[in-house]
């Protein structure tokens, strides 16, 4: 995939080295990169792909609204994450330990876990034009943290920018839930048996 200009001027200057002296102190050890659909040129197959070698993770960029009540139970509530703008299904990577349907961690006491293509002692395993589209713009401060580019220049954000990205893709990655999620499952929020994903 071709980088835009302004993910080479980011390359360009160096900034990605700055990733590996930052320890991954504020993003790497507790977030995993999020792709765009054109990580994958698009391709649900090439999608597919990512999620079975077990690098790659769904997951749901979520608000209240995006749950209603069965019984004593939430459940996803499927045509609100697909009408709001502001939701929606999404592919990244993974966080170490957990499983590839990763909308809500089972055992909420140890948070994220480090990325699966992240170390401490080497950074991002990924080269720069491999990382996901997110991971190459997000842009490392020198003296630690980061800021992301869609939240300092642009006008809607990163979470726009994802749910827009990904909104095409919804019932391709509704299809992924239906393989890779245990029909009828409850998962648990912190101890709590609680939500339904199908």
């Amino acid at each position: 995939m071709a980088l835009s200009p302004d993910e080479e001027k980011w390359r360009n200057k160096g900034y990605h080295h700055v990733c590996k002296d930052c320890k991954g102190m504020l993003c790497c050890q507790y977030n995993a990169c999020t792709t765009s659909p054109d990580d994958f040129d698009g391709d649900p197959c090439q999608m597919h792909s990512a999620l079975l070698s077990g690098k790659y993770s769904i997951d749901l960029l979520r608000s209240k609204k995006s749950f209603k009540v069965q019984g004593n139970i939430l459940v996803l509530d499927f045509d609100e994450i697909q009408r709001n703008p502001k939701e929606g299904f999404y592919i990244r990577a993974k966080n170490v330990g957990y499983p590839t349907v990763d909308i809500v961690h089972e055992d909420d006491s140890k948070g994220d876990g480090p990325c699966v293509f992240w170390s401490y002692q080497k950074g991002c395993q990924l080269s720069y034009d491999r990382r996901p589209k997110f991971g190459r713009t997000l842009i490392p401060m020198p003296l630690g943290g980061c800021f992301d580019y869609y939240d300092r220049y642009t006008r809607q954000g990163l979470r726009l920018q994802i749910a827009s990205e990904w909104k095409p893709y919804h019932n391709v990655i509704m299809g992924f839930l239906y393989e890779f999620c245990e029909p009828g499952k409850i998962y648990s929020i912190k101890g709590i048996p609680a939500l339904r994903i199908i």
